[in-house]
């Protein structure tokens, strides 16, 4: 994975987000944080942004919200989704809307790998 981007990590659990920035960091990307959808939104640099790993149950604003709101803006990034409490409600929700992956938490690291490089090769 060499493309220059930056990885968006939302979560509200700041031992998630740092683990998958370690992660995702260790392939030579780089990373901007965000507790919640509402920062990200807030971000300023969204055009940097190749692929966003998203928390899907969180206070504020969930996920699925933060996808719907992404739509809306027209912003075309690759949204990949984590849970620990994955249903098929939400899966097929957030596959109808256009997310690349739906994963289950505790996330396997290679396959969180392989999701993002699809994701920023596209």
């Amino acid at each position: 994975m060499s493309r220059t981007c930056l990885i968006a990590i939302v979560d509200d659990d700041p031992l998630v987000r740092d683990s998958i920035d370690s992660l995702v960091r260790s392939e030579g990307l780089a990373t901007a944080m965000f507790a919640g959808g509402r920062e990200l939104l807030g971000f300023g640099r969204t055009d940097d942004v190749g692929c966003v790993v998203t928390d899907l149950n969180m206070p504020g604003m969930t996920g699925l919200e933060l996808q719907g709101e992404v739509v809306k803006r027209g912003w075309r990034v690759p949204i990949i989704f984590m849970t620990a409490f994955p249903t098929p409600e939400a899966q097929a929700q957030a596959m109808a809307a256009g997310a690349m992956r739906f994963l289950a938490k505790p996330v396997d690291p290679d396959e969180l790998l392989d999701a993002i490089a699809e994701a920023i090769a596209r």
